[in-house]
């Protein structure tokens, strides 16, 4: 095993496999090592995962007969140089010593480990001693935001900040109700990219220096928009030189000609599509059957190099238009951040989304061993899974660590996959997997290894993610260069995320191990060309067809699984499904299901019974009480029950 070894591992390769083999052999080798390996993921499902494999597998082992065989102590014998009895042998006394010192069985999430650094700098950092951990930073920012707008009458400049948000979401025709607007962006407090600003930043972004750069900003829109009526004066006085009009040219004034009158009398700045397709093609300029050659030298001379020049400055008041669009909503941040602040010290709290900056400003001016050893904790071997979810604080965070341990020639291990990023919401960064780590240790050996098996899935599902994602990543490239073309970026700056695309599906075909070759399976794909919500309403009206042809191919409702996107979605899919079940043509099929929502007690069809029942009695007269009565007892005493584990 090289010092870092990162395996590029897709969907059911055997990732937690390898990484418990991993963890096995420095194990094998060194009893004691379970008391230096930090092993991390994501989640605690994971983790616990992650800690019961080994032991079942240490216990396995050490169980097995003369006459058994093991995949496990045949890797670990070709691994480890050692013979299968001391294997076995080595697995009991592993077991138990682990069992008996499991505090020092460092198996556990990415948070966990940043809070026990925490712990251990409370003093360093501010922090009182026995502080709360806060899992809930959703709640805390509501009641900051709450608790602002409580105190708005003794804060005159605020008040004046929220007046003045409000007429600029009346002049852009929007609600003037921003309560939910505000909080969406307080959630910006809590990126990482936001945290990386506030961080080199001193001071903050008071209100005053917004003010100050406000009226900069302001400047800034009407030199720009000088700058066009310049340039837009100067092309129009050259055409009527020339003998040229804005009639005599493709689609006369509502043509990209007809732009520069209208930018000259201060009624448009801003280009339209088609406009900005006139930079570089010569159409947009003159009809298909015009021969002039004068006119068509003079718009590839003078109107396009014009209306280029223009975009550029358009572009730039664009972006100061929106900037001044959303600056009154920036100056609340501090406020929201103040009231944040406040809520914690408050009720002595520390936010969890907070421990990587905190660490980070820690490792800043310390050397890491130093951090961490302070945490009783002396690593020498570290693995990193589902790595695609980690994000730069968090990364930058564990690269001083890493270059520790592989400056000592111990071996560590990382695996992910970029594919299966879904922690974006929580600062994730894939860029990291594909593209970052590979490059940040290069004085040392790293070894890049693809698991390449797909163990999970049956031969034709595993083919027909081949097909997909061998073919979908050139159609999203060429998606991508289309919005790209015209844009003000850098050729290195397209030719980057080219190749970041390349290397993130570069792997991406799996082989079909010798036990799934001749298996079966079902894939059905529809692409709906409608509108959003026509492709929503479309998709629930065929469920039902989708659910019965299923059940008609021998599959049973627990083997079915709906995904969505959204909770909204998934209750109108539960909703589809409810309806089905009490309809007494519909009995062949089972349409029966379990989801988030079906497993609140509101939604219970006995529960809605029962008090519907108690209702009666106490007001027997109810008539609306008493037709939902006769309805809850109708679908209680029509509906077959069904188990838990033969439901959709």
């Amino acid at each position: 095993m090289s010092p870092l070894t990162i395996y590029k591992a897709s969907a059911g390769s055997g990732k937690t496999f390898r990484l418990t083999l991993g963890y096995l052999e420095l194990l094998f080798r060194d009893p004691m090592s379970y008391r230096h390996i930090l092993a991390v993921t994501f989640t605690n499902k994971a983790a616990s995962e992650m800690k019961s494999r080994i032991l079942e597998r240490l216990y396995k082992m050490s169980r097995l007969r003369d006459e058994e065989t093991s995949q496990d102590i045949d890797l670990l014998v070709a691994a480890t140089n050692l013979s299968r009895q001391e294997i076995i042998t080595r697995a009991g006394e592993l077991l138990v010593r682990i069992l008996n010192d499991y505090s020092r069985f460092s198996v556990g999430t990415i948070d966990r480990f940043f809070q026990g650094v925490i712990r251990a700098f409370t003093r360093e950092i501010g922090l009182p001693a026995g502080f709360s951990l806060e899992l809930d930073r959703d709640r805390i920012l509501g009641e900051a935001v709450d608790r602002m707008f409580m105190e708005l009458g003794d804060d005159r400049e605020l008040l004046d900040w929220m007046l003045r948000l409000a007429e600029s979401r009346i002049e852009a025709s929007k609600g003037w109700n921003f309560r939910n607007e505000i909080i969406s962006l307080g959630q910006e407090l809590f990126s990482e990219s936001y945290q990386e600003v506030m961080l080199n930043m001193e001071p903050g972004p008071g209100r005053e220096r917004l003010n100050e750069f406000m009226n900069g900003l302001s400047a800034f829109r009407e030199s720009r928009r000088g700058e066009i009526r310049a340039i837009a004066t100067a092309t129009a006085a050259k055409m009527n030189g020339a003998g040229w009009a804005a009639e005599d040219f493709h689609l006369k004034a509502r043509g990209p000609a007809g732009f520069f009158g209208k930018a000259v009398a201060g009624e448009r700045y801003d280009l339209t599509t088609g406009q900005k397709a006139a930079m570089t093609d010569i159409s947009k300029w003159i009809s298909k059957n015009e021969n002039n050659q004068g006119k068509i030298q003079f718009a590839e001379t003078v109107l396009m190099p014009a209306i280029t020049e223009i975009y550029e400055k358009v572009v730039f008041l664009n972006s100061a238009t929106e900037i001044s669009q959303n600056i009154f909503a920036l100056g609340i941040l501090g406020d929201i951040s103040e009231k944040i602040l406040e809520i914690t010290d408050e009720k002595n709290l520390f936010l969890l989304s907070d421990a990587s900056r905190f660490l980070k400003g820690l490792i800043g001016t310390n050397p890491a061993p130093f951090i961490y050893e302070k945490t009783g904790s002396f690593i020498d071997h570290i693995m990193l899974d589902e790595f695609q979810d980690t994000s730069v604080f968090q990364w930058e965070n564990f690269r001083p660590l890493l270059e520790h341990t592989l400056s000592t020639g111990k071996e560590n291990i990382v695996v992910g996959d970029v594919k299966q990023s879904i922690y974006r919401w929580r600062n994730s960064d894939w860029k990291i997997l594909a593209d970052v780590v590979g490059k940040s240790f290069g004085e040392h050996k790293i070894t890049q290894l693809p698991l390449d098996e797909n163990w999970r899935s049956n031969e034709l599902l595993i083919r027909f993610n081949n097909t997909l994602f061998s073919t979908a990543p050139p159609i999203v490239r060429n998606i991508i260069d289309q919005s790209l073309d015209g844009a003000l970026v850098t050729d290195d700056f397209k030719n980057r995320w080219a190749g970041l695309l390349d290397t993130a599906y570069k792997e991406v075909q799996q082989q079909i191990p010798q036990k799934s070759l001749g298996s079966q399976g079902y894939i059905r794909a529809e692409i709906l060309h409608e509108e959003e919500r026509k492709q929503q309403e479309l998709a629930l009206e065929r469920i039902p067809a989708w659910i019965r042809e299923l059940q008609d191919a021998g599959y049973e409702a627990g083997e079915i699984a709906i995904l969505v996107r959204t909770n909204r979605e998934g209750a109108e899919v539960a909703d589809v499904l409810m309806s089905l079940v009490q309809e007494d043509d519909e009995r062949s099929y089972n349409y029966n299901f379990v989801s988030n929502e079906s497993l609140f007690l509101s939604h219970n069809t006995v529960v809605k019974f029962l008090v519907c029942l108690l209702k009666y009695l106490h007001n027997s007269q109810d008539e609306l009480n008493n037709i939902s009565l006769i309805y809850y007892h109708r679908l209680l005493f029509a509906a077959p029950s069904e188990s838990p584990s033969n439901a959709l």
